[in-house]
């Protein structure tokens, strides 16, 4: 590639909500213009392809429409793109809208199925694999996307072990961690050991109901153990345990004293592709109560983290109560984790998916 190489990534929906996977989309954009490359973004108001029923088109056209007019697509309320970046908005992937460019990147698998069907035109066709998507379709429609003829890089290597199962090469990056935006600004050692923050989210496959679980079962020894949860959406009312706050939507550096105002980070997560919150959490100095998960493949029990198995309440809060008690080992974990992270950065991850371009 020369540093007049149009790259094009492609997302599903509008960013304008905090979404981790157009979060890793958007900072690579970042890095590429930084280096020089033409790039564009494109968000598309609809897109499946045969799944919904026709009467959608008026609604997708409505989306277009609305969302266009105002820019309401970009993700300007919570992250800030290169002014260089091209954003696109456009009311379908239907080939029409493509574009010319040298490297197009499907994000998703809804995204992937239309980008097989682009002309040469669009450029070398890619596919960037976040996770395994089967709880928005049925499992074998999105692996069938992993079939097809993209070259496919994934962020995991639990994905990685999916993909050789299916007979497919790809190649393996792991996301980068944006080291200016989240670091260390209170001693770990000066925290109060009885103050976890956890992500609230209401897809399931988060296991927010194993983390609240577990929270319960440790204030049955630990009553004043205080627990905030941040997300993009509200909890419904009365859904959570007395004393527990929530912060919808915190900015970058809300976020950032959260994490370092806790001592413990819980993550009951029952499937990542490699998730971005407890990595930001040992970032900040916050020892980690994780699920030994591919997602979580940064994490190793007893040296970054303490694992357990996804769904297990009772696992993760015995892990808890041993960070609440163990003050030298939370310690330990706290600045392990923090050296751990070190490794992941954007610029290095950009380099390896433009030694991929090439």
């Amino acid at each position: 590639m020369t540093q007049t190489t149009h790259i094009h990534f492609v997302l599903p929906f509008r960013g304008r909500k905090p979404v981790g996977g157009f979060k890793v989309v958007y900072e690579y954009a970042n890095q590429f213009a930084s280096m020089g490359y033409q790039v564009t973004i494109t968000h598309a108001a609809g897109l499946y392809l045969g799944v919904h029923p026709n009467d959608r088109a008026l609604t997708n056209i409505a989306k277009f429409i609305i969302f266009g007019a105002a820019r309401l697509y970009r993700p300007d309320p919570w992250f800030n793109l290169e002014p260089s970046v091209k954003t696109r908005w456009v009311p379908s992937l239907h080939s029409v809208h493509s574009i010319p460019a040298e490297i197009v990147v499907a994000t998703a698998w809804e995204t992937a199925e239309w980008i097989a069907r682009w002309p040469i035109s669009a450029g070398s066709k890619h596919y960037l694999i976040q996770h395994l998507e089967d709880w928005i379709a049925p499992r074998e429609r999105v692996l069938e996307t992993w079939r097809l003829p993209l070259k496919k890089v994934v962020i995991s290597k639990w994905l990685e072990a999916i993909a050789l199962n299916l007979g497919e090469t790809t190649t393996y990056i792991p996301n980068g961690l944006d080291h200016k935006a989240f670091g260390l600004d209170i001693p770990i050692e000066s925290r109060n050991p009885l103050k976890v923050l956890m992500l609230y989210h209401p897809l399931a496959f988060k296991g927010t109901h194993y983390g609240l679980e577990a929270i319960k079962i440790a204030r049955e020894q630990y009553p004043n153990l205080e627990l905030t949860l941040f997300g993009v959406e509200e909890p419904p009312k009365n859904s959570l345990p007395d004393g527990v706050l929530f912060e919808r939507k915190p900015s970058q550096l809300r976020l950032r004293a959260l994490y370092n105002q806790s001592s413990i980070f819980l993550s009951p997560s029952l499937a990542e592709g490699w998730a971005l919150p407890p990595a930001e959490a040992m970032m900040c100095g916050c020892a980690t109560v994780l699920t030994q998960i591919g997602g979580h493949e940064y994490a190793i029990n007893g040296s970054t983290s303490l694992l357990s198995e996804p769904h297990d309440a009772n696992a993760m809060a015995q892990n808890l109560k041993r960070l609440i008690e163990d003050h030298d080992q939370r310690l330990r974990l706290a600045r392990g984790g923090l050296e751990a992270m070190k490794q992941y950065d954007w610029a290095t991850a950009a380099k390896a998916m433009e030694k991929t371009f090439n």
